[in-house]
């Protein structure tokens, strides 16, 4: 009985060492769960939403908050290879008390810095001027707004306009 009750305990303390990539793999991360289902398969203490009463008073985040845009970035603290923006969040991850807040997956990058830039709105910031000329452009070519083509075109000018 001894044993059996053992290898319960040893098998319960393997699967909660499973990290987040091994999750990703697994297919148990998926875009639109709610940061609550994700924090819950990540049981890992290195994982985006693991951590210790330490980790916040020496300031050791695993994510980043945007208020302007409501976004989120989470990381696992060691060795992250996969970087989650959440969108909607109106509570962030709080890594003082590992209160883990609202928010739903959106996107999943393999650079911090494009998740960081995606989550600030920098990239996809548009010049007003700039959609205004390209649509312009696209008009003078006798293409109509509101097509399919129309969109491909001012996307294009906008791009080149852009660089």
């Amino acid at each position: 009985m001894k044993k059996l009750l053992g290898i319960i305990v040893l098998g319960l303390l393997l699967n909660g060492c499973v990290g987040v990539e091994s999750n990703l793999k697994k297919g148990n991360i998926r875009i639109g769960m709610t940061k609550y289902e994700f924090c819950y398969v990540d049981t890992t203490l290195s994982g985006p939403c693991g951590g210790t009463f330490m980790d916040g008073f020496n300031n050791i985040a695993g994510g980043m908050y945007y208020p302007e845009t409501k976004k989120e970035v989470m990381w696992a603290r060691k060795k992250a290879e996969t970087f989650f923006v959440f969108k909607d969040v109106y509570k962030p991850f709080n890594y003082d008390n590992l209160k883990v807040g609202d928010g739903r997956l959106e996107k999943m990058f393999k650079s911090k810095e494009e998740a960081l830039e995606y989550a600030s709105g920098k990239e996809f910031a548009v010049n007003k001027d700039n959609l205004h000329i390209a649509k312009q452009g696209c008009k003078q070519q006798g293409l109509e707004p509101g097509t399919e083509e129309f969109a491909e075109c001012s996307l294009k000018r906008l791009k080149e306009l852009s660089k």
